[in-house]
């Protein structure tokens, strides 16, 4: 009786630690041009060459902007900008912006950091 209910706790803990790695990445990362930046209403819109439809998320003031390597302002993006946004993608609400870093020089960029 003991050890069976011990072989049932284990299955459990090991049916529970495998249901972790089912669930999906906190943030996800999309590479493209800047179509459009509106800053009064705080969205970014995104034209990747992967998807056909343009991704608009939102920005907010955790939002960390990297440009050359370096933490930036928002006013340094700009439409036509080659960038790199970290999203998230919460379940009830709009995607949102948490890190979009871009190169404006001819320095090489960072191979995790680069687009396909």
């Amino acid at each position: 009786m003991k050890r069976t209910f011990l072989i049932l706790i284990l299955v459990m803990f090991v049916m529970s630690t495998q249901s972790l790695h089912a669930m999906p990445r906190l943030w996800r990362k999309v590479c493209g041009e800047v179509i459009s930046l509106d800053k009064e209403n705080q969205t970014l819109t995104v034209k990747s060459s992967k998807d056909p439809a343009p991704l608009t998320m939102k920005l907010n003031e955790s939002t960390i902007y990297i440009q050359n390597h370096e933490r930036a302002f928002s006013k340094n993006l700009a439409e036509g900008n080659k960038v790199t946004v970290f999203y998230k993608n919460p379940l009830l609400s709009s995607k949102f912006a948490t890190r979009i870093v871009w190169e404006t020089s001819r320095r090489t960029i960072q191979p995790s950091l680069e687009c396909p």
